[in-house]
C-alpha cells in the first residue's frame, strides 16, 4: 500500500507543480508596508489586515472523503476588493477517523521585497453516518499565521460551518465562517511608537459557498468568501491517496 501510495504521490506531484505554473508567482507592487504617517492608520491597516484575513482563511477541500486516507491540495486565491497579490496555497491532510480530517497548509511568495509566507493547520470534522454516504454538516477550525512583512506578522483562528449537498456530480457546500485576527506591528518610526498600537484584533465575518467536481481520485474547486467588506475566491485541486 504503501509503495502504491508513493507511485500515486510522485505522479501527483507533476500535476500539481504543471497546476502552480499558472500561479504566477512574482513580485508585486504591492509590498504589505504601511503608512505609519496616516491620519487614518489604524482604519487602513484594519481594512488590510481584513482582507488578508478573508484571503487566506478559505475551507479546504475534502470531497467526500471516503476514498483516500490522504488528501493534497494545489490552490490560488484571489481578493476582488484589494490590489493583493494572489496567493498559492498547499496542503495536505489526513484521514484521520471516518469523521476527522486533519492537517496543514503552506504558501510562499514576494510582494515587494518581502518573501511572504503564510503557514497553518486545520481540522475538519464531518458528524454522519459515513458508511451511507451521510455527511450533512461539516465545521472546520483552522490556525493560520501570515510572517515576511517588514511592518507586522498576523495570525488568525477561523471557524466555520458548511451545510454539504450532492447536485448530481457536483458537491456543494455553503454556511457561514468567523475568522478572527491578530496584528502584531513591526518597524514602527520612533517618533511614533507613543502614539500607534503595538497591537490590532478584530474578526471578520463572512458566507461562504464551494463548488466541488469529483472525478476519480481527484477534486477541482471554487470556493466564494463573501463580506459586506470585500470578497475573495479561490480555484483549487485536489488528489485523494490511499495508505
Amino acid at each position: 500500500m504503501l509503495k502504491k501510495a508513493s507511485a500515486d504521490l510522485s505522479k501527483y506531484f507533476i500535476l500539481f507543480l504543471v497546476f502552480s505554473l499558472f500561479n504566477r508567482v512574482e513580485t508585486q507592487n504591492l509590498n504589505y508596508s504601511l503608512d505609519w504617517e496616516s491620519g487614518n492608520f489604524i482604519v487602513d491597516a484594519k481594512n488590510l489586515m481584513r482582507n488578508l484575513t478573508l484571503q487566506n482563511g478559505h475551507h479546504l477541500l475534502s470531497g467526500e472523503g471516503f476514498e483516500g486516507n490522504i488528501l493534497l491540495s494545489s490552490a490560488t486565491s484571489i481578493s476582488l476588493t484589494e490590489s493583493l497579490p494572489s496567493m498559492p496555497l498547499f496542503s495536505t491532510l489526513y484521514h484521520v477517523s471516518e469523521n476527522l480530517w486533519m492537517g496543514g497548509l503552506f504558501s510562499g511568495y514576494m510582494a515587494g521585497d518581502n518573501v511572504i509566507i503564510l503557514s497553518g493547520y486545520v481540522m475538519e470534522l464531518m458528524p454522519g453516518d459515513i458508511s451511507q454516504g451521510k455527511v450533512p454538516l461539516c465545521l472546520e477550525l483552522s490556525r493560520r499565521s501570515l510572517d515576511g512583512a517588514n511592518d507586522f506578522s498576523l495570525k488568525t483562528i477561523g471557524i466555520s460551518l458548511t451545510k454539504r449537498t450532492n447536485f448530481n456530480s457536483i458537491l456543494l457546500r455553503y454556511g457561514i465562517s468567523s475568522s478572527f485576527f491578530d496584528v502584531i506591528f513591526r518597524s514602527k518610526p520612533y517618533d511614533f511608537q507613543e502614539s500607534l498600537p503595538n497591537r490590532l484584533k478584530g474578526q471578520v465575518n463572512s458566507i461562504i459557498g464551494t463548488a466541488e467536481l469529483s472525478y476519480g481520485k481527484f477534486i477541482s474547486g471554487l470556493k466564494l468568501n463573501l463580506t459586506n467588506k470585500g470578497v475573495s475566491f479561490m480555484i483549487s485541486i485536489s488528489a485523494l491517496l490511499k495508505s
